[in-house]
């Protein structure tokens, strides 16, 4: 957990540095160092009782500002937990779902829009991802488990790249 600058055992904390790790000092020599403990949040410093907070709140249900009310975080800070939590998820599935053994393969599609509909959008000319959004699902048959999923427009492109998650989930 902590890389000592010195063998000494006796020490007390000494700040934060840029980034947010914790600083430590040695009470016998002076020496200063930084623990190289592991952040699961990237460069959040949220702690993680509070962001397992805030994200079961989000799962039960709530609302990014009324949650944000109850926790005092406030609602970009929520939006980015969201997005790291989110990446780091699609990453593990990724790297764990691989040579699935199944017998049927349920594919599936749901429709959706970011902020206003395609039409209205193409109308008032936004060019900043809002309209159609199309998830895209792949499902084992027999455990319900998800295979692969793809987040994107209803095109080639997206097409191709959950085909080819999901050609390396199942075997």
């Amino acid at each position: 957990m902590i890389a000592p600058a010195c063998p000494h055992e006796h020490r007390t904390k000494h700040g934060r540095d840029r980034k947010g790790n914790q600083r430590w000092k040695c009470s016998d020599c002076g020496a200063t160092f930084t623990s190289s403990e592991d952040r699961p949040l990237g460069d959040m410093r949220t702690p993680l009782d509070r962001a397992a907070l805030v994200l079961n709140l989000l799962l039960e249900g709530m609302a990014i500002r009324a949650v944000s009310r109850i926790t005092g975080m406030k609602p970009d800070t929520i939006c980015d937990l969201i997005l790291e939590v989110g990446e780091r998820c699609d990453a593990f599935l990724a790297r764990a779902v691989r040579g699935v053994r199944c017998n049927a393969v349920e594919l599936d599609e749901l429709w959706d829009f970011i902020g206003c509909k395609a039409r209205v959008a193409q109308a008032k000319g936004y060019d900043d991802g809002r309209g159609d959004s199309w998830t895209w699902l792949a499902i084992d048959a027999d455990s319900k488990m998800i295979l692969s999923h793809a987040v994107g427009l209803r095109d080639e492109d997206t097409g191709v790249r959950f085909l080819r998650r999901l050609n390396g989930a199942v075997s």
